[in-house]
Order: structure tokens, then sequence, then C-alpha cells
């Protein structure tokens, strides 16, 4: 399966690197690490990013009016999931409760984020994790094979193409075609 590349921004260095190092690692992640705004930011627009887990108050944890880790999640790319995390829930988000859901409305698309208290522990954060890579995402197949041809006249090259298409789905590889240089996501089904 493909790496899944996780960023976990949070101020507090000492709990940032635990739920790094210590929770996401181990189980197969890639994790990127902010203590700013900008960092996470920065990492979001340089980075292929699939899930962004924010602490609410990401630059002054003294100030309960700083919604920073709220501003980011606002900012960056609908695609990308969110879990906000936070030491100071807001009324109705009890400790460990699963799933506490905040819904971000991005254009057209509604997008639940998931409010985790930090004292929740790992295993309410991981559930939220597993839930969004499930729920939000197409996971990645383990084989996955792009078609690709010059685009010339070609006698015979559509159904060259049709059989690579229809051998690859007969064996459960994922094909993803390629139009004008740009891969289409659409599905394809045999008939």
């Amino acid at each position: 399966m493909a790496t899944i590349n996780v960023l976990v921004a949070d101020n507090d260095p000492d709990y940032r690197v635990s739920l790094a190092e210590d929770i996401l690692k181990p189980e197969g992640y890639a994790v990127f690490q902010a203590e700013n705004s900008q960092q996470a930011l920065r990492i979001l627009q340089e980075q292929l990013i699939h899930i962004a887990i924010l602490d609410i108050r990401l630059e002054n944890d003294d100030d309960p009016n700083d919604r920073s880790g709220i501003e980011v999640s606002e900012e960056i790319d609908p695609i990308i999931a969110r879990i906000l995390l936070t030491a100071y829930p807001p009324q109705g988000v009890e400790s460990g409760m699963f799933p506490n859901r905040l819904g971000v409305s991005l254009g057209d698309r509604y997008l639940e984020t998931f409010v985790i208290p930090k004292e929740g522990g790992p295993a309410v954060l991981l559930e939220a994790v597993r839930h969004l890579l499930k729920e939000e995402f197409e996971i990645i197949s383990k084989r996955r094979i792009a078609v690709l041809t010059s685009g010339g006249d070609s006698p015979g090259m559509n159904a060259a193409i049709r059989a690579v298409v229809r051998t690859a789905m007969a064996n459960h590889v994922e094909v993803l075609g390629v139009y004008d240089g740009s891969v289409s996501y659409t599905h394809l089904t045999l008939p």
C-alpha cells in the first residue's frame, strides 16, 4: 500500500514529537511536523499531505481566543482530511468521545473535521485517522497502472489499450487513463 502522509502541527514539542514518533510512525504513516501555523502551511504547500492533525491553539496555549489551528484548517485544500486536537475541549466535546465532528463548509463540499481532546489518548486519535482514510479517501491500491500512448495515429492502438485495460482489471489491477497529459481518475469497469 502507498504511504499515507500525515502532518502533525502542535506548539507543544513533547506532545508533537510523541504523537509523531511513538504513535503514528509505528503505524506506518510518514509524518511531517510543524510547531506553528507558518510551518504547517509551508509543509502543506510543499508536500502531498493526506491528513492534517492540528492543535486548535497552535500559536498560544494560554490564549483562549487562539483559533490558529482552525484558521489553518480553513485555509488548506479541501481534499485534505483534518483532525483538530485540543487540551481545552469546547462544550459538548467529552474526553475520549469519538467521533466529535465540526462541520466546515468549503464551497460545495461540507467537510467533517474531527475534534479530539488530547487527553482522549492515542487509541481515539488512531481510530479517527483510520476512519478518515476509509471514509474520505480512495485508498491507493497495491497494484495500479496508468495507460499512456504517444497520441499519434496508429492502427490497432485502441484495441491494444483495450486489451491492456481488460487484462489488468481482470487481475484486480487498478487502471488509470492518461488523457492530454493528465491522469483521469474515472473508475473503469468491465462490461
